[in-house]
């Protein structure tokens, strides 16, 4: 099977470098990962930026991923404390518009059971880690769920270019108001208008590099603390954050 039909369209199956398939969107135009590497990418700007290893000393972590899309999110997660921190209790939450990836994605990728469906929400549990993905418009079921603190945000949705409403400053306020003080969120992007968004809701902004190349990445957290260089970087830069 090379492609199959969703309910926003078509999405077609790509290989990605480390022969893991992400999928590419007829809706969005966009792949969900980069070619250079779907399962590397998500370890090295979700697992590592959100600093889960350290995170998993505390007994227990909520994580909200912003974007099921091809299941890359919940099957590497899942593997990383199944090998690493067994005996920690994990919460994960992932976020989806398009409910027929869910299936594709458990029998093609995930390879654990399937959740159970209950209403919108899908929900399973092998030993101490718990999955949930919640179908619909996030910004309609985020705000209408009763999501524990959350300690870290795999904020992988499309492209601002692509799925505006997932990057601007409102929506970066809501996550702000559902996360632990602790919490770290990470994303690909390396905009300045995410940078902005970000900093204009109240969220430490840094850099990392970005992934096989990539200029740039952006991880954030509620520290108060940010290095005044990308603070006047940010004031030099001509792009306005996105907003509702």
């Amino acid at each position: 099977m090379k492609e199959f039909k969703g309910k926003l369209g078509t999405y077609k199956i790509v290989l990605t470098s480390d022969q893991s398939p992400t999928l590419w969107s007829e809706a969005f135009d966009e792949n969900c990962h980069s070619t250079a590497g779907a399962k590397q990418e998500t370890q090295y700007v979700y697992i590592e930026g959100c600093e889960l290893l350290n995170k998993a000393q505390n007994g227990s972590i909520v994580i909200l991923e912003v974007g099921f899309g091809a299941g890359h999110g919940l099957k590497e997660t899942y593997e990383f404390f199944k090998t690493h921190a067994p005996q920690c209790e994990v919460y994960f939450y992932s976020l989806e518009l398009d409910e027929e990836l869910i299936p594709w994605a458990f029998e093609n990728l995930i390879k654990i059971p399937m959740p159970q469906k209950k209403g919108k929400l899908y929900q399973g549990k092998i030993d101490h880690f718990e999955y949930n993905i919640l179908i619909g418009d996030a910004r309609q079921t985020v705000p209408n769920f009763q999501f524990p603190k959350l300690n870290a945000i795999f904020q992988d949705a499309f492209s601002p270019d692509k799925n505006p409403s997932l990057w601007t400053v409102e929506w970066f306020e809501m996550l702000k108001s559902i996360s632990a003080p602790d919490v770290i969120l990470t994303t690909y992007s390396a905009s300045s208008k995410v940078k902005k968004g970000l900093f204009e809701a109240g969220w430490s902004v840094s850099e990392r590099p970005g992934f096989s190349g990539k200029r740039g990445s952006i991880k954030a957290d509620l520290s108060g603390k940010m290095d005044r260089n990308i603070i006047e970087k940010l004031e030099r830069s001509p792009a306005q954050a996105l907003r509702d």
